[in-house]
Order: structure tokens, then C-alpha cells, then sequence
């Protein structure tokens, strides 16, 4: 069968049984919203969060990752709000809890861990940017 009748015959066959061929309703948002949005829903989100830890260190990059990217767009777009570091830092530094889960054992200190980011690093172990190494 030619490629041109496979194709017609598969969006015949999608729409016999309902699929929409590209006609659904997709949301534009602005930037800013979108990193709202996804600081709500993931990052700040117990539910999420939790999870990613109780994962083990892929949990933990995924958290980091995240965080990574909100101060990318921070940087070069100006489109993170203030209060999504200040419940990113009550989160994750400030709780006495959180800081010892997010510990890494001996073994993994070389490995990726939420104190291996600059961010984290300021005061609590010491980096060459913040002076204190």
C-alpha cells in the first residue's frame, strides 16, 4: 500500500473511532504563568515532591533539575515570582526534616544532591562564590 492511501486509511480509522485530528483545545500561556504553574504542580507540590524523594537520588536530580530550570527562567527571562523561592527555601532548606532526607550517604556525596547546587551551597558547606570556601 503507498504511503499516501496508509496515511488516509489511518485518519479514516482515527476518526471512525473519535480521535480529534488536531482540533483539540490547546491553552497558550505566558511564560510567567506557565512557571507558575509548573512551581504548583510539581516543584512545591507534597504530593510531587514526596515521591521524587522517596525515589532515591533520581528523585532528588528531578527535584534539583527542577529547580535548576525555575532559576534559568528567572535569570534570563525575569519570569519567576518571589514566592516561589520562598516556598522553595522553606520547603527544602528550612526544614529541619527535609535537610536530613535529602542528606546523601558517604557513598553518594560525589553524586547529585540538592547541597551540590550553588544555591544551596552558600552557607551551608562553603563555595568559591560565596566566599566562605
Amino acid at each position: 500500500m503507498p504511503p499516501a492511501r496508509r496515511a488516509r486509511a489511518a485518519a479514516g480509522l482515527c476518526e471512525r473511532r473519535g480521535a480529534s485530528r488536531g482540533r483539540g483545545r490547546a491553552q497558550v500561556r505566558t511564560l510567567s504563568s506557565q512557571v507558575r504553574l509548573d512551581a504548583r504542580t510539581k516543584l512545591l507540590n507534597p504530593k510531587w515532591y514526596e515521591g521524587m524523594l522517596s525515589s532515591g537520588y533520581e528523585g532528588v536530580r528531578e527535584i534539583q533539575k527542577r529547580l535548576t530550570n525555575t532559576v534559568g527562567w528567572s535569570a534570563t527571562a525575569g519570569a519567576v515570582d518571589g514566592w516561589v523561592y520562598d516556598e522553595a527555601n522553606a520547603t527544602f532548606i528550612d526544614d529541619p526534616d527535609m535537610a536530613k532526607r535529602r542528606a546523601p550517604a558517604p557513598a553518594a556525596r560525589g553524586g547529585a544532591c540538592l547541597d551540590a547546587h550553588p544555591c544551596w551551597c552558600r552557607e551551608r558547606v562553603g563555595c568559591a562564590r560565596s566566599g566562605l570556601a
